[in-house]
């Protein structure tokens, strides 16, 4: 293909151009296998059109964590091509328009591991490359779950409740998020001397936190972090609601009585959730605590409460923003209508 040519070309000169500004060092010494020199040496300089590689500090703002030597820092990035969507979609890109994932064909064609990786190219506006077949890598989800990818988000607010300052960035490795709230069936199919009203099998299931997190380990799955259901609640923009920044009471199930899904607009979070503002409560795997830098004084805080989002229908709408937090014991539900979602981590082969 015109496209994988072109990238190649491409991933060669920036590889040059890295050589050259690290100058002192010898040919010997690159990390870059035989296959770029080979690239270098067929001179295709025409076809160069797509000549801008993701590099390694580029990438590091979708993974802040991630270290490198500094000298390395302009040096193309090796990513999976997961890791590759994850990226496009932190940038506000898109796989197959603005960015094209390259494997990179391992020195041992037996070595599985190095084959899962390759570079993440732009493309330069008018660049010849057909990019019709290129689809975003996204992880294909469990039945039930949505994808949230990789990367840091706003947490928190400036304009809330003291608890939830200060506002600042968070990190959230990809995991997969149930799309509602564990129903009441659902539940019942775990624990069968489970029960409800006749008529409710689609409601939320009410439990406590000791209840939901031993569901989400019968079905192998686990309770979200608060960093993870903030985050596929609010996306990466720092919305007040899972659908924006204004309250609308259509976007809301009136009360538990009422299905998963049963409000009149039914709108879905960035990652494609329902049901995160409004219905039930939800638990969360965290104790109540406070963020790093909050000076408010809480007698609450500790490790005698979890964490609960979302608000209840019948709460104001200010408990309904994806920021606020409130807390109950394990071993209750306050008399409070309090459900949960699970989360399942990605197997390790596909990170």
């Amino acid at each position: 293909m015109c496209g994988i040519r072109v990238s190649w070309v491409s991933i060669a000169l920036a590889l040059m151009s890295c050589s050259v500004a690290r100058g002192a060092e010898t040919e010997a010494e690159s990390p870059w296998p035989d296959f770029v020199k080979e690239t270098v040496k067929s001179g295709d300089r025409e076809a160069a059109n797509a000549d801008l590689i993701v590099t390694n500090e580029e990438f590091r703002k979708l993974r802040p964590l991630t270290n490198f030597d500094p000298k390395d820092a302009d040096v193309p990035a090796l990513m999976t091509e997961r890791e590759a969507a994850d990226y496009a979609t932190f940038a506000g890109k898109k796989i197959g328009k603005d960015l094209f994932w390259q494997r990179k064909p391992p020195n041992d064609p037996t070595d599985r591991t190095v084959a899962r990786y390759g570079y993440l190219v732009i493309v330069t506006p008018g660049a010849p490359i057909d990019l019709s077949n290129e689809k975003p890598a996204i992880p294909t989800p469990p039945p039930g779950m949505v994808y949230v990818p990789e990367g840091p988000f706003t947490m928190g607010s400036r304009v809330g409740d003291p608890d939830e300052t200060p506002e600042h960035t968070a990190f959230a490795e990809p995991f997969f998020i149930d799309k509602s709230e564990v129903g009441n069936a659902e539940f019942k199919e775990v624990f069968p001397e489970f029960t409800f009203q006749p008529g409710r099998e689609g409601c939320p299931a009410i439990v406590t936190w000791e209840q939901a997190a031993a569901y989400a380990q019968k079905v192998g799955k686990r309770l979200p972090t608060e960093a993870e259901w903030e985050k596929a609640a609010r996306g990466t923009d720092g919305r007040m609601y899972p659908w924006g920044n204004s309250y609308d009471p259509t976007f809301v199930s009136w009360d538990e009585s009422y299905p998963r899904g049963s409000s009149p607009a039914c709108p879905e979070s960035p990652y494609g959730c329902i049901d995160m503002a409004g219905g039930a409560w939800e638990w969360t795997a965290d104790w109540y605590k406070p963020y790093e830098g909050n000076e408010a004084p809480c007698s609450a805080y500790g490790e005698t409460y979890k964490v609960i989002r979302g608000g209840d229908s019948f709460n104001d709408m200010a408990l309904m923003r994806t920021t606020q937090r409130y807390y109950l014991p394990p071993n209750t539900t306050g008399h409070l209508h309090v459900g949960f979602r699970c989360v399942k981590d990605l197997e390790e082969a596909d990170r």
